[in-house]
């Protein structure tokens, strides 16, 4: 005896059921979830990468610049438009021999020709770099961070998200 047509199981299934479509979105959901925190992580520590190479190549520019003229750049404390002008330009005074002692993208640069950490690096607007150089020729300088070190240039800005300094001295 047969079943009639209306009381069959029908074993030829092809679709998938609702509850099966919710189990796979919410599975996809939370492993997104995971994710999202590992990504801005991976943003954050570029960021700092990014800003830890900048001081790098301000401290190079500074040391390139006592190779070239004997002496550290004075009255140092910050990456201001004057700093950018005797780095990058032939028309300062303090540059006399008009050497491009570095390349400043223009992320690092804000409408005033401040030498700057990129926007968003601060979650409120941007910040200069901390530069400190040894004025004395001691061979020690107290760095950004308020530890003596021996060296003649320390270049840092502190990291927005804690009480750490990123740069190098």
């Amino acid at each position: 005896m047969t079943n009639p047509p209306a009381t069959r199981a029908r074993t030829d299934k092809q679709a998938f059921t609702l509850i099966e479509l919710l189990v796979v979105i919410s599975i996809i959901a939370i492993l997104a979830s995971l994710g999202f925190p590992a990504v801005n992580g991976a943003i954050a520590s570029a960021r700092k990468a990014e800003v830890r190479s900048m001081a790098s190549q301000i401290q190079g520019a500074i040391t390139a610049y006592y190779t070239e003229y004997g002496i550290l750049p004075a009255n140092l404390t910050n990456s201001d438009n004057a700093f950018v002008s005797m780095m990058t330009t032939s028309t300062n005074t303090n540059n006399r021999r008009g050497i491009r002692f570095m390349e400043i993208p223009t992320k690092f640069l804000d409408g005033s020709s401040n030498l700057v950490t990129p926007l968003k690096f601060y979650k409120t607007g941007q910040s200069n770099f901390t530069i400190v150089v040894d004025t004395n020729y001691d061979g020690s300088i107290t760095a950004p961070d308020g530890k003596t070190v021996n060296a003649s240039v320390a270049v840092g800005v502190k990291d927005p998200t804690t009480t750490n300094w990123i740069g190098t001295w």
